[in-house]
């Protein structure tokens, strides 16, 4: 603290008194604190204060180098001595509770404190906070910058090396390069490239909590930690205590939307300058996907749907760790697959995608017959998992059942095709690089296959429906039953492993047939 001053009836200039008593003071102020005694204490120890300090008022709370600010202690209260400190600047008078303070002359956040003392020697004090020539929010929580959060707590040296990860992402170190580009707009790039820019209310207000619209410094520069998890801080920049709750809501792994504040999707969504001429509209490209929906009948108390079925479960599967009950669960989103924090895969993916992060959901590898099929995509591209003991012989596959070893994102998402989008409908032209008779458009080369899939499909299932009571008994019957489930539910019609899908169906009509005769 600069300088101290007491009640006086005067300029300080002219004071003159012993400072014996004021150091009493602010010890016993001291002792009030060290003894753990505060308003919610009824401890013989601790007795009811007669002291009354609620607020500081201030003319202002953020002004230029030099400035003077008027504070008033409230209410001022006949009998009561006010002690004011500061811990920059200074005080040119100091009247009871009334003082005026003096800025310095360099940029700083200055803290000023009033105590109040009775004639019983009790005490209390406030605090408050000035910005000189420094930019302070009006509103709580307010960015702080991700500098504060890897050096206190989130880089190797404290909860884990998620801020050591980012700071080499292209979210990081692009702002430099938006920057300087020809095409360079305030309002359209730092919206994206900044943090906290253009932060509302629902209403539609400013928050003026510390975005860069608001102080453009190079401490929000980048996508940081808060445009994701949102500011922290309060307006004088001390984290708030309740700020991981804050930081690690549901709502986390939403996908945002365009011309939001948080989410992948308030950027990765659509560009309105010619710096993104080819911008790309992924969240409605996942929209129309099967991710975009946790489907009907999910049981969220149950670990083996949340696994795949949320993104916070899938990050929980992938990183083989436990996860409590999502209370605002999301579907599969951006962030199920694609880490904000940094990876060592491209577009910062979770998995390698050559290894197929997609099987880890798409894959019944805890099921087989009898257990009904649920999701067995990678079983059919192997060539495997169905009820095979109708099968006279080995059983048939294709050679798609290499792309397993590739990643789904072969013909999901391929690489430089033209359709590859976050719908993960299988591109047409991807067929082309196996299939010399492939159109580019289209998948009419193979309808004749799905067309006969399809009706072994039909014969299989009108078997199943004119089984009797008996019928339905067999061994048979379940197995059959299986295949077709096992065919259906793996939704490709043949296209994931066409030889080994009529082979199910075949031997399955073979298998069985109304009447209770097993074959």
């Amino acid at each position: 603290m600069t300088r101290l001053h007491r009640r006086a009836g005067r300029r300080v200039g002219a004071h003159r008194r012993p400072v014996t008593r004021l150091v009493l003071v602010l010890a016993a102020a001291a002792l009030v604190v060290a003894g753990g005694c505060d308003d919610d204490d009824d401890s013989p120890n601790c007795p009811v204060s007669g002291i009354q300090l609620e607020s500081i008022y201030l003319t202002a709370d953020s002004v230029a180098t030099g400035a003077e600010v008027g504070l008033w202690a409230l209410p001022e209260v006949a009998g009561q001595e006010y002690a004011w400190s500061a811990s920059a600047g200074e005080f040119s008078t100091v009247i009871g509770n009334y003082a005026v303070w003096k800025a310095p002359d360099n940029p700083a956040l200055a803290r000023l404190m009033v105590v109040a003392t009775n004639s019983e020697m009790e005490s209390k004090a406030l605090a408050a906070t000035i910005a000189v020539a420094t930019y302070l929010p009006r509103h709580t929580p307010a960015y702080t910058g991700a500098s504060y959060c890897g050096l206190e707590c989130h880089g190797v040296l404290g909860h884990g090396a998620n801020y050591d990860r980012w700071v080499a992402t292209a979210h990081a170190i692009t702002f430099p390069a938006v920057e300087a580009h020809p095409a360079y707009a305030p309002e359209l790039c730092a919206r994206c490239h900044t943090v906290g820019f253009g932060d509302r209310d629902a209403d539609g207000r400013d928050r003026h909590n510390g975005g860069y619209d608001e102080v453009a410094v190079t401490r929000l520069e980048g996508v940081q930690c808060e445009s994701c998890h949102g500011p922290v801080s309060d307006r004088h920049g001390t984290i708030l205590p309740e700020h991981a709750a804050l930081a690690m809501r549901d709502s986390l792994y939403a996908p945002g939307r365009a011309g939001g504040v948080h989410g992948c999707g308030s950027c990765h969504e659509s560009y309105g300058s010619s710096a993104h001429a080819q911008g790309h509209a992924y969240v409605s490209e996942w929209t129309a996907s099967a991710h975009a929906a946790i489907p009907a009948g999910v049981d969220l108390n149950d670990w083996s749907c949340i696994r795949c079925h949320t993104a916070r479960g899938f990050i929980a599967l992938l990183d083989d760790r436990p996860i409590a009950l999502p209370a605002d669960p999301q579907p599969v989103t951006c962030v199920a697959c694609h880490d904000p924090h940094g990876s060592d895969f491209a577009a910062d993916l979770r998995r390698d995608p050559s290894v197929d992060v997609c099987s880890q959901c798409h894959s019944d590898r805890f099921g087989g017959f009898p257990r009904e099929p649920h999701a067995p995509q990678a079983e059919m591209l192997a060539g495997t998992g169905g009820y095979q003991g109708f099968f006279p012989g080995p059983a048939a596959s294709t050679p798609h059942a290499n792309v397993l070893r590739r990643g789904c994102v072969e013909c999901h998402f391929p690489a430089g095709a033209a359709a590859a989008s976050h719908s993960f409908v299988a591109d047409p032209a991807s067929c082309a690089a196996c299939h010399p008779g492939a159109g580019q458009n289209d998948f009419a080369w193979a309808a004749a296959r799905r067309d006969e899939v399809l009706a072994l499909m039909g014969t299989l299932e009108g078997e199943l429906r004119a089984a009797s009571a008996e019928d339905s008994a067999t061994s048979a019957f379940a197995a059959a039953r299986f295949n077709l489930d096992f065919v259906r539910t793996d939704g490709s019609t043949g296209a994931h492993n066409y030889a080994y899908a009529k082979q199910l169906l075949e031997t399955s009509i073979a298998g069985f047939e109304p009447g209770g005769r097993e074959r």
